[in-house]
């Protein structure tokens, strides 16, 4: 055996195909170790001829196979390859690639035939798989209720689905495989937009489509629209949209192309056209009698405002639907803020009290008495007598400046206690809805943490999938497969799309983690109908309060938390958490640039205190003893209303405790809560 051949046989006893060798009198003189694996026989089984790899090979595949050996014997030029079926022992078939190559000596005289067997059941599999796929995709788009034709390179039509064969009344047997598309839609040969995108020749089409422009949805698309007078035997208006499909390369392979009836739409705009048209009409008609009715209305006013006395025109449940410019001036506010409200419940608000009020007449005086009004109603009827609402007509009858003296005051009065009122009810109602945010987030994001966790599992998969994948093709021996697959992988970065999805699958899971803390943090602070006394954490109060406020914080300073041994402390939490708040936000305000605030607790006998300290730009000495007034603030105009100090001092004071300020110009300022653990008893 020359070492050539040694060689071979070595290669041949190790290959995972099973090789055999054909000598020239048609006996089988080799047959690989690896035939057992492949078919359940042994070499001696095989061995004697060829007529012997008749029992491996099932029935259908017999004839093709006798066509092979017959050009085996005959010595005639052979095929490369043939596919064939092989059913080991077992009785289990497989799909195999036959090659096999004339050998000759150097001189050139025959020396045999070499053949071989390559199990290729996954290729097949693979292949069947993507042609089932394609089939799919086929009937995906042949039963989509938009009409859609999709055309190959050639211009020839590929796909007409059941849609577009309703619409034109063409069917897919008439049009798939030729190049007649146009014929659904015009009378002599033109391209259509199919055509256009797969050759790109817009620009010299540009007198047969006037409207065609770029599509607003698909890059390298095209749209075109317009009417059509024939259409499946209808007039229609008719959307075409076409944009080309490419191969892995970059290169056109292939134009879809939707076509949609907007006839109905179309005809509604028309319609909406001529109906704004008639409406603009009528506007302008309209315009004219506004004006004049305007020009009365400004002339009857200008009349009523001449009137010293306040007169109000109400409706028959005595909301002011009109007021003349007294009633303004007494009231001190703009219509807008009265107009349909009840009269008497205005009155009311701004510190009025009735007296004697009796068939639409009476006297109205201030609470201190100093001012008085004589107060008339007189009724409204039409034409037909019928009561359609009252006019209210209020006397000065005391001395102007000491009663608008008197109104001022009540105003201001007024304003702080509804201010306050305004201020504590949109605490209640960022509790309420705080509470209502976290109860509706917290069941999605069970979801979303559950969903991520099988996903995680799913990846996890996906990954084995892939690898065994790769691991079967490599066990093949089909190298072609092998690179292909390879290739595929690349062009499509599985590597980073598996690598990516674990980041991202981390991300979310963190960031689920992180929206299920801030729903605790929500639902801590708003202590939703916890308006009643009760024994809580200060700690866990502030925690909460300095989650609320991060995003004010977070980017002027920096938090330190020096939280003491505290004991529960009897109160009202949603209150004390806006006194946090306050006192957070102040903080954090004060500083310019980049800062530090320090929340420090502690215990002093039956009080606990709570300091917040701030290295701002600090409080003035003439402000300090003003701060906690009503309404005084040193903010910018439109910055602050001058009430949040205001409103902590007296719930701090409602809970028996106190609230006390140092401040440093320069320096910063600190201000320190001091509450008994046990408030007093009429809090």
């Amino acid at each position: 055996m020359s070492p050539t051949s040694y060689i071979y046989r070595i290669v041949a006893d190790y290959s995972s195909d099973l090789v055999y060798l054909v000598l020239p009198d048609n006996r089988i003189g080799y047959v690989s170790p690896n035939c057992e694996s492949l078919t359940g026989y042994s070499t001696p089984e095989l061995e004697p001829d060829l007529e012997s790899f008749k029992k491996i090979i099932v029935p259908e595949s017999l004839e093709l196979w006798s066509e092979h050996v017959a050009m085996h014997q005959q010595r005639l030029l052979m095929p490369n390859s043939i596919n064939i079926k092989l059913r080991d022992r077992n009785g289990d078939e497989h799909w195999v690639s036959h090659s096999c190559q004339q050998i000759c000596n150097e001189d050139g005289s025959f020396v045999g035939v070499r053949g071989s067997f390559s199990d290729i059941s996954d290729l097949m599999q693979l292949q069947d798989m993507l042609e089932k796929q394609k089939t799919f995709l086929e009937q995906l788009i042949g039963n989509a209720a938009v009409p859609v034709f999709v055309l190959d390179e050639n211009h020839r039509v590929v796909i007409w689905n059941n849609a577009l064969q309703d619409l034109t009344g063409f069917s897919k047997d008439e049009m798939i495989g030729t190049r007649r598309q146009w014929s659904a839609f015009y009378q002599h040969e033109r391209p259509v937009l199919a055509d256009l995108v797969l050759t790109g020749n817009v620009h010299e089409n540009a007198g047969i489509y006037m409207q065609v422009k770029p599509s607003l949805h698909i890059p390298e698309a095209l749209q075109a629209e317009g009417w059509y007078e024939n259409l499946g035997g209808k007039r229609r208006y008719i959307l075409f949209e076409a944009s080309p499909l490419h191969d892995q390369h970059g290169n056109r392979i292939a134009a879809i192309e939707t076509v949609l009836d907007m006839t109905e739409r179309k005809l509604l705009e028309e319609k909406l056209e001529r109906s704004t048209q008639e409406i603009a009409l009528q506007h302008t008609k309209l315009d004219k009698l506004f004006a004049q009715v305007e020009a009365a209305k400004r002339e009857w006013e200008d009349t009523l405002d001449c009137i010293t006395d306040i007169v109000l025109m109400c409706d028959t449940q005595g909301t002011i639907q009109r007021c003349n410019r007294p009633f303004m001036q007494l009231s001190n506010m703009p219509f807008e803020q009265f107009a349909g409200k009840s009269w008497a419940t205005i009155l009311y608000g701004l510190g009025f009290v009735i007296d004697d009020y009796k068939n639409g007449n009476g006297t109205i005086h201030d609470k201190l008495g100093a001012r008085c009004f004589d107060l008339r109603t007189f009724p409204l009827r039409n034409k037909n007598g019928v009561l359609f609402g009252n006019v209210v007509n209020i006397r000065d009858i005391t001395e102007i400046r000491a009663i608008n003296q008197e109104l001022e005051a009540a105003y201001n009065h007024l304003k702080l206690v509804q201010m306050q009122a305004v201020q504590q009810e949109k605490m209640a109602s960022v509790g309420q809805l705080a509470a209502g945010v976290a109860h509706e987030i917290n069941n999605p994001m069970g979801f979303i943490s559950s969903n991520l966790s099988s996903l995680a599992k799913y990846i996890n998969k996906l990954r084995a999938f892939e690898t065994n994948v790769m691991d079967l093709a490599g066990a093949s021996g089909n190298t072609a497969l092998v690179d292909e697959i390879t290739k595929n992988r690349k062009s499509m970065k599985i590597d980073f799309i598996l690598e990516d999805m674990q980041s991202l699958l981390e991300e979310s899971l963190d960031g689920a983690e992180r929206v299920r803390r801030i729903i605790q943090d929500l639902k801590s602070f708003s202590h939703v109908d916890e308006a009643e006394i009760k024994p809580v954490s200060i700690s866990e109060n502030l925690d909460s309060t300095l989650n609320m406020v991060r995003n004010e914080i977070k980017y002027v300073a920096d938090v330190v938390k020096q939280y003491g041994d505290l004991p529960m402390v009897s109160c009202r939490p949603q209150q004390l958490n806006q006194v946090f708040m306050n006192l957070l936000v102040n903080a954090a305000h004060a500083i310019d640039g980049h800062g530090t605030i320090t929340v420090r607790t502690w215990q002093e006998g039956k009080m606990v205190c709570i300091s917040i300290t701030d290295t701002g730009k600090g409080i003035a000495p003439e402000h300090l003893n003003r701060i906690f007034e009503p309404f005084f603030t040193t903010k910018d105009v439109g910055k602050g209303t001058g009430l949040g100090l205001s409103i902590c001092y007296d719930i701090i004071h409602k809970h028996g405790g106190e609230i006390l300020v140092e401040s440093t110009v320069g320096n910063g300022s600190t201000f320190t809560v001091r509450l008994p653990v046990v408030p007093p008893a009429d809090t």
